[in-house]
């Protein structure tokens, strides 16, 4: 049978609500038609976009959007601003270039219906990340449909409470607003991250940086000896991090979570500090989260480690190193606290510390990483367990880490471009959706995944 498309002209009006009508959606507009069409609009009264004589589907069984295509018009319906985002964003996808330079999207019926309803996302701002190359990332997930990103600042944002918490070539708040703006129109809510317990040196621990005590050493008593932790006997840490919230609360505008991290509490896994300080410590900080009006998120499997009596591997570094341990520091929570369980070796569902994390009345957000079979084991959790949704993380890994983005947005439910099965590896496909947000004059070290091709290539 033959495909029946939509042809676009270079100039296209579509009917739009009021509050989706922003710069933005034309430049995405632009963008996904390869420069080759504007978009003009004018407002209507609902969520839904028209273009030419729209047919409209309504939203049925909990979908969040719908895309309808047909030769003489387009009609996209949303549950609201977010989601009917997220709509244009599988129509944009649709659309395809042909020899002869004109632009078509064949007729078709598009539901949203997502397996998941939270679908977040972790993305690490390294100081190799430049603006541009976080700007299409961040934009990149909006247009994959994650609902939720997560960013963390690895001694990339300067604060007002203290300038050593900054490398020199960090970014100054004004630069990241527009971000996180875009992030918002795109439907996702962007979640502010400050790690409160390990990682305290805003860098990975194979590379021995410190970004506080590189620049400042008499800064010491913040940390732990090792300077891995904050020190959590002491005051000034915890006021230097009440004054660091507030300072990203500001930036990031009204939300519902706030990540304090928490893994990794290397010393004080050991006899080395009082057995009681954790629990205490992380009572404090989750109790003082919630009264700021927000949800704690904090990683579930290195400080309240299930079982790691045995050499399997779930063994990790943790304060819980026998089972009573980790219900004191599980009764130790804020009952609204969200633990997010990063496993990444686990390749079958139910992952153990999901269930465990369930039964003990938490929220539980499954964490995995890049490889498919460990995506597919935290997806099937969820949705045998019924868990809050899922956090997928990328780490320093996005010359991988964004290809595993895309597979995950694709097993939640997000639509496949026309060509998605003929290409011969996931990366192409990303590579072109990094193409179409990348609306920034590109550099070589900021296009494609990496910095470049030889040499240390995948610091991002």
């Amino acid at each position: 049978m033959k495909t029946a498309y939509y042809w676009l002209d270079p100039s296209v009006t579509a009917t739009v609500p009021t509050d989706a009508d922003t710069p933005f959606l034309k430049t995405l507009w632009h963008h996904f038609c390869y420069r080759a069409s504007t978009l003009n609009t004018q407002i209507g009264t609902s969520y839904q976009i028209g273009i030419g004589n729209a047919t409209y589907l309504p939203l049925q069984n909990g979908e969040e959007y719908t895309v309808c295509i047909r030769p003489d018009g387009i009609g996209i319906c949303g549950q609201d601003r977010a989601t009917l985002m997220r709509g244009f964003s599988a129509f944009l996808i649709q659309i395809e270039m042909t020899a002869d330079g004109r632009l078509r999207a064949a007729c078709q019926d598009i539901r949203g219906r997502f397996s998941i309803s939270r679908r977040m996302i972790h993305l690490c701002v390294f100081p190799e990340t430049s603006l541009p190359t976080l700007a299409r990332l961040v934009r990149l997930c909006g247009v994959l449909s994650y609902t939720h990103v997560v960013l963390e600042f690895w001694g990339t944002l300067r604060y007002d409470c203290l300038r050593e918490l900054a490398w020199p070539e960090a970014f100054d708040k004004e630069d990241i607003r527009p971000i996180l703006q875009e992030a918002r129109v795109l439907g996702m809510e962007p979640i502010p991250m400050v790690n409160h317990l390990g990682h305290a040196s805003s860098s990975r621990i194979d590379c021995g940086k410190h970004v506080v005590l590189d620049q400042n050493p008499r800064l010491q008593s913040l940390f732990t000896p090792d300077g891995w932790c904050w020190n959590i006997f002491d005051e000034q840490p915890k006021k230097l991090l009440r004054r660091m919230r507030e300072e990203l609360y500001e930036l990031f505008g009204n939300g519902a979570y706030f990540h304090i991290g928490c893994d990794e509490a290397h010393l004080y896994s050991s006899s080395y500090y009082p057995a009681n300080g954790l629990p205490d410590y992380l009572k404090a900080v989750t109790d003082e989260v919630v009264s700021e009006g927000r949800r704690p998120i904090l990683w579930g499997d290195m400080i309240v480690a299930y079982n790691t009596n045995s050499d399997s591997e779930e063994k990790r570094i943790t304060a819980a190193k026998q089972t009573e341990k980790t219900i004191t520091l599980l009764n130790s929570l804020h009952p609204q606290s969200v633990i997010a369980d990063w496993h990444y070796e686990i390749k079958s569902a139910p992952i153990p510390s999901t269930v465990l994390f369930q039964k003990h009345g938490f929220d539980v957000l499954g964490c995995p990483w890049d490889a498919p079979a460990n995506i597919n084991a935290h997806h099937q959790t969820a949705l045998e367990c019924h868990t809050y949704g899922i956090l997928q993380t990328t780490w320093h890994t996005l010359h991988s880490g964004t290809s595993a983005i895309l597979y995950g947005a694709r097993r939640y439910g997000f639509p496949k471009a026309p060509w998605s099965n003929a290409t011969g590896h996931r990366n192409l496909e990303i590579a072109t959706l990094l193409r179409r947000v990348s609306f920034e004059p590109l550099s070589y070290r900021d296009c494609g995944f990496c910095n470049r091709q030889t040499a240390e290539l995948f610091n991002w």
